[in-house]
């Protein structure tokens, strides 16, 4: 059982219930959780989910955007 942190709330879950994000010109879901890259993991809520859409300034620290 594989335990990550959502990048929006902090709330840690298993992996299999959170959303997977790779960067590719701008995130991209990775509904197999799978692709290559820096991940970020997004809770299913639509509060967080929409929160980390809005939230533009804080995908340079959450995928290591140089």
């Amino acid at each position: 059982m594989a335990i990550r942190t959502c990048c929006v709330c902090g709330e840690k879950n298993e992996k299999s219930r959170l959303f997977r994000f790779v960067w590719s010109n701008g995130p991209e879901l990775d509904e197999a959780q799978v692709r290559d890259g820096r991940g970020a993991y997004c809770c299913r809520e639509g509060k967080c989910l929409q929160n980390f859409r809005i939230r533009q300034k804080k995908w340079k620290r959450v995928f290591r955007l140089s």
